[in-house]
């Protein structure tokens, strides 16, 4: 696993996590702040046949993940399992993910968030997880950090990072 870090955008500090596969997190996972917004992109052969994916995604949400935006063929699969895995957490009561109602200070409308974007361009996809992406309440006091997870030699990562490198100016006129 090699962590990369990329100048701030909209007040958010920005990371590049190149993962062999999709697998458990070390803890801690060193992030600044206790929440942060996963970018991950991956296709389907990116996930091996016995499919970790599940604990890889369920390490997200343990350590702080509040904001999923799921990119590449898979991203639908992806998206579908973090919301599986916050509802099994919910109807067994274990609360074991930070962001729940039920604990303290989070508010019943402090949701985790998750989208999909299986047929865009990783620049649209990126430019989405940079400019439109926001926490709930709750975790915007603490500025989450943009943390992109994708598999060493995957396709995608040559355009995040050149992407990271030189964001584009946003211009409302």
């Amino acid at each position: 696993m090699k962590v990369s870090s990329y100048k701030e955008y909209n007040g958010r500090e920005n990371l590049l996590v190149e993962l062999n596969e999709f697998e458990l997190l070390p803890k801690p996972l060193n992030f600044p702040g206790p929440y942060f917004h996963a970018i991950i992109f991956a296709d389907y052969d990116d996930i091996p046949s016995n499919d970790p994916l599940f604990d890889f995604l369920d390490s997200l949400l343990e350590r702080g993940g509040v904001y999923f935006v799921c990119g590449g063929t898979a991203g639908g699969k992806i998206h579908d399992c973090v919301d599986e895995l916050i509802v099994i957490d919910e109807v067994d009561k274990t609360m074991k993910y930070p962001l729940q109602p039920g604990k303290p200070s989070v508010q019943e409308d402090d949701i985790v968030m998750t989208t999909w974007h299986d047929d865009e361009s990783v620049e649209d996809i990126v430019w989405s997880a940079l400019n439109t992406a926001r926490s709930p309440d709750i975790c915007m006091k603490e500025n989450p950090t943009n943390v992109f997870f994708i598999r060493q030699g995957s396709p995608y990562l040559g355009k995040v990072k050149e992407y990271l490198e030189n964001p584009p100016e946003i211009s409302l006129d």
